[in-house]
């Protein structure tokens, strides 16, 4: 009997029971006994084992008769309420207007004088000095082209969700 699902068998076991069942290795009308044909390499002189994979089947006899195993039964999920449809576009509209505001003021917020004369950085003279280099300004203004970038690319790569989790 071959091994099932439940009984725990390892494949290498499994492979090694359907190798003493089968007629391995098929006799060849030069009786080299290998698949190889009689060509030297791998398997020239030793018997190769066959390679089962979960794509390929046990071989079967007509007697053994249907084997017993566990049946996969597929349940299909319930479609998204409307709810869920309208609550997840809801936040994506709120989630692009985030990004593409937030990127916009770190575009424009750097090169204006609020970014150097406010009475936060009036308390830290080396913080003000650092701020007011031009590579800072440029950094937070190339943050703000990524903040407009993802909110763009949430909103173009948007799909309503076809079923529940």
């Amino acid at each position: 009997m071959l091994p099932h699902a439940e009984d725990g068998a390892c494949p290498v076991s499994t492979a090694r029971r359907i190798k003493d069942r089968m007629d391995w290795p098929p006799k060849t009308s030069n009786n080299e006994g290998s698949v190889s044909g009689g060509l030297s390499g791998r398997f020239s002189g030793r018997d190769p084992v066959p390679i089962l994979s979960a794509f390929s089947g046990y071989p079967q006899n007509p007697g053994d008769g249907p084997r017993a195993g566990p049946v996969l039964v597929t349940e299909y999920p319930e479609p998204p309420s409307r709810f869920e449809i309208w609550s997840n576009r809801v936040f994506l509209v709120i989630r692009v207007i985030f990004w593409i505001e937030l990127g916009m003021l770190l575009i424009v917020l750097p090169w204006t004088r609020v970014w150097t004369e406010n009475n936060f950085l009036m308390r830290w003279p080396e913080l003000r000095a650092l701020l007011d280099q031009n590579f800072v300004r440029g950094a937070a203004s190339g943050l703000g082209l990524l903040d407009i970038w993802i909110g763009i690319w949430d909103a173009v790569h948007y799909k309503d969700p076809k079923y529940s989790n």
